[in-house]
């Protein structure tokens, strides 16, 4: 393998010494080695290529795994499946990110992606596509906190993400909502439509004391049963269930689901989710417990006591509630259909992403006051990509550039060089230009800048 000393940009280790190790493969035994000459900071580098992945990777958190962008650096999981792909240790209180990559499992055989223990602390696992990861394509481990975000789940069963947080200890803390102590899900694409069972199969779930945000993401489903979003009552596993959650901002689009969220014990937010579809009951609230479903005297432990929603819609209409157990979880006693005072959302995006990208190629400082570049992107069903943006009055004929980086900060594309007017401009584009070869499936970063003023977003490509 070869190694590469210098001064590198990684994420959260800023400017530091640090090595990039080149993996030979991505072969199991070809990234052990690369991971075995690693030391905290230190980049692993998978190359591009098609690899069988037989066995699993166990590791302490202290480095970066990176492959060369999803769809280009592809792991098929082969051989015995029943462990992890990749275990993390967080124990040892360092970073670890996981980026640029596809992960193929084995689905309806067990292949689970990967699993963090230890309570990591401002993990990253960004820019990666999850196929048919059976069992879980991530699960995250004890009082952890970092995001998973600009990822691509499909048709992962029996959920995409699970977290669990550290039991009593969690439950023994004050309720943090809109703190950075929580695991982040954001801007991730979810999609369920070809799996083995219909009736279990969610894309979020939680238990033993988690902690969790799920926000900006998108999920197009297809035609199943259980629910997308789920959170635990005290009933299996350990000896807690789910502490706190804030889902929001999400959008569902479903072709049939019973439900579309079930909550079933902890407290939290609920606000401004559009869902669409058909949905036997949007959203769920209900007891879970050891002694049986809503048998308990109030206050059961871990139950709904102070849930707050308001803004969700169902087909363009207000999203009902439905409660399954109403002597034990009333309205205005413990849950609210309206904001919850004092709540403020935790900063959006989450730090941990405005670092992916070299501050040298993403300058997201805004000058001359509050004028900014409005930059957005819709995508139809044929994959193609509406970018519009604005350029404010007083900057007519100024030079304006759109570009496009990847996950490691490359430039890719640039797909406006031109003088422009003030005023609304527009795009099509779907990942093609300059009679290049197409880019590969994933999230890339737009880049708009107009004189002195500039303005990023996301993007995701995705053609089957």
């Amino acid at each position: 393998m070869k190694i590469i000393s210098g001064v590198i940009l990684l994420l959260f280790y800023s400017l530091s010494l640090a090595r990039v190790i080149d993996a030979n493969s991505g072969s199991r035994n070809d990234i052990n080695n690369a991971i075995n000459e690693a030391q905290t900071g230190d980049t692993v580098m998978i190359p591009a290529g098609d690899f069988s992945f037989n066995g699993d990777l166990s590791f302490k958190a202290g480095i970066t795994i990176m492959g060369a962008g999803q769809d280009r650096t592809i792991i098929r999981r082969t051989g015995n499946t029943s462990n992890w792909m990749m275990r993390i240790d967080g124990s040892n209180g360092e970073r670890v990110r996981i980026t640029g990559m596809t992960i193929i499992g084995r689905s309806p055989s067990t292949s689970p992606g990967i699993r963090l223990s230890g309570s990591c602390k401002d993990f990253r696992i960004d820019h990666i596509t999850f196929k048919k990861c059976f069992s879980r394509a991530i699960e995250v481990h004890g009082n952890a906190r970092g995001v998973i975000d600009h990822n691509i789940f499909i048709d992962n069963e029996y959920t995409a993400v699970v977290v669990y947080g550290d039991e009593s200890a969690s439950w023994n803390r004050p309720l943090a909502l809109g703190t950075e102590q929580a695991v982040f899900v954001e801007d991730n694409y979810f999609e369920h439509k070809n799996i083995h069972n219909p009736g279990m199969a969610h894309h979020i779930a939680s238990n033993n004391g988690s902690k969790y945000v799920f926000r900006y993401n998108t999920v197009n489903d297809g035609y199943l049963n259980a629910q997308a979003i789920d959170a635990h009552g005290n009933k299996f596993g350990g000896e807690r269930g789910s502490r706190s959650y804030e889902i929001y901002n999400n959008k569902l689009t479903i072709e049939h689901r019973w439900l579309g969220m079930c909550i079933r014990g902890g407290d939290g937010v609920i606000f401004d989710n559009e869902m669409t579809g058909d949905l036997t009951r949007p959203i769920d609230l209900m007891h879970e417990g050891r002694n049986g479903d809503g048998n308990c005297n109030y206050p059961c432990v871990d139950q709904i006591r102070e849930l707050y929603m308001w803004g969700n819609t169902y087909n363009r209409s207000p999203a009902p509630v439905n409660v399954r157990h109403t002597s034990i979880i009333k309205e205005n006693r413990d849950f609210f259909m309206h904001r919850k005072p004092g709540y403020v959302p935790f900063t959006y995006p989450h730090p941990l992403t405005e670092e992916s990208i070299p501050t040298s190629v993403l300058n997201k400082t805004a000058v001359n006051g509050n004028k900014t570049l409005d930059l957005k992107s819709s995508i139809n069903a044929s994959k193609m990509h509406k970018i519009e943006y604005s350029i404010p009055e007083n900057y007519s004929n100024v030079l304006v550039q759109l570009n496009v980086y990847n996950a490691r900060g490359q430039h890719v594309r640039t797909l406006v060089n031109s003088v422009l007017n003030s005023g609304q401009h527009e795009i099509l584009w779907d990942g093609l230009n300059d009679n290049r070869e197409p880019l590969a499936n994933g999230i890339y970063t737009l880049k708009l800048n107009a004189a002195k003023m500039n303005k990023s977003s996301s993007i995701m490509l995705f053609r089957k």
